[in-house]
């Protein structure tokens, strides 16, 4: 596999530090969650306009749309994206994470690389590497010159449902970052305002919580199904994931309302299985449901078996 890679100045290799990695974990997660949006969305200018200085510095404009623009050509949309590793540290008044995922697409799979620098709670791209395959086996390459003429291009995105879906998704990553960085209270604080005055702050967070104990963190989340419904512009959105966790698998179901073009969480609920036994102190609370516009209810979460 030939490796593609912009680099902003010598970036050494991070180690794990005195840093908190539970603090920039989640907010490097979402910088990684940015990229693929906008990477689907072929919005390259984005990328570069949010990337660090330092990039933006030993990187012109021009070479980085056309390096990533060939690249989401040769390898179309990201579908999964999988972490596998991340390391992060504190060096010069400054906070660095570095993260591995392996990720697949409409033509291949890949291993992706991000070097995020952390400024006012913001991800600012430093770096990014991929070493990708197509399904046939020829390695995607920068050379547009040499490339193959893509017979097959991937699919564009149509329609509001596409920016719909991306959005949804986003949020979805979003919670579970916060989900595995204990971050119980920003799941709560973000809500939906329906979803706060269905139940309080400590019994969200005590559910939450709970669940966490018993299935550990979150290690690879795969969309089965959603279904959009409503006016565009704020539909009500139902998706459906099958999860793996540290401690077993599960199935996951969220609800979000849009409000000023954000998805907002109005529901969740999980159907989780342990590996082992189910650690002691009985079932999680299963929390009041929360009704929509159309009276309609939906509980935030199930029992854990």
């Amino acid at each position: 596999m030939k490796p593609l890679t912009f680099l902003a100045g010598a970036c050494c290799l991070l180690l794990l530090t005195s840093c908190n990695p539970f603090k920039t974990l989640p907010r490097g997660e979402a910088g990684v969650t940015e990229f693929h949006t906008r990477f689907n969305n072929e919005a390259y200018d984005e990328i570069y306009d949010q990337s660090h200085p330092d990039f933006q510095a030993s990187e012109t404009r021009e070479d980085v749309v056309e390096f990533i623009s060939n690249t989401r050509r040769q390898l179309g949309r990201l579908n999964s994206a999988s972490r596998t590793s991340f390391s992060s540290n504190f060096e010069n008044g400054a906070s660095r994470i570095e993260l591995t995922f392996d990720t697949t697409y409409d033509n291949g799979s890949g291993t992706e690389t991000f070097l995020f620098q952390i400024e006012r709670g913001v991800p600012l791209l430093l770096n990014w590497n991929i070493d990708a395959d197509f399904g046939n086996g020829t390695a995607a390459s920068t050379d547009n010159s040499s490339a193959e003429p893509d017979q097959n291009p991937a699919p564009q995105a149509e329609g509001s449902d596409s920016a719909v879906l991306e959005a949804v998704r986003a949020a979805t990553n979003l919670f579970h970052n916060r989900f595995n960085a204990r971050e119980f209270d920003a799941i709560y604080d973000t809500a939906d305002p329906r979803f706060r005055e269905a139940q309080s702050r400590q019994e969200v967070v005590s559910f939450i919580q709970d669940m966490r104990r018993q299935l550990g963190s979150n290690t690879n989340s795969a969309l089965d199904q959603w279904v959009s419904e409503g006016e565009d512009g704020s539909p009500l959105v139902t998706l459906d994931y099958n999860m793996r966790y540290e401690n077993g698998t599960g199935v996951e179901k969220f609800i979000f309302d849009f409000n000023d073009g954000y998805p907002l969480l109005l529901s969740w609920n999980i159907d989780g299985n342990l590996s082992g036994p189910a650690p002691q102190g009985g079932n999680p609370p299963s929390l009041p449901p929360v009704a929509d516009d159309n009276g309609s209810e939906d509980g935030i979460g199930n029992s854990v078996k």
